[in-house]
């Protein structure tokens, strides 16, 4: 009934919903010496079993910037993404 996917595909189904609205970014943040930080974090598979993770700072570049940076660059892993 049902083709199998292939990983492309399956990186793109939405499981739950998130703030950013694409799948694959997030919003973490991480506490540091009593300092909380807000980052961007992107994330994708270019190969099995492997995971590569981008992060931009909302300090640096703003909440908005950030989060369209994350985006761009989950989209440009999915591009690259082998088979």
């Amino acid at each position: 009934k049902f083709p199998p996917l292939n990983r492309k595909e399956t990186a793109q189904i939405v499981r739950r919903k998130n703030p950013s609205g694409i799948i694959g970014v997030r919003k973490k943040i991480s506490k540091v010496k009593g300092h909380e930080y807000e980052f961007w974090e992107a994330n994708w598979s270019p190969r099995p079993n492997v995971v590569k993770k981008k992060s931009f700072s909302v300090l640096k570049y703003g909440d908005q910037e950030a989060r369209k940076l994350a985006m761009s660059f989950r989209k440009q892993g999915l591009a690259e993404m082998e088979i």
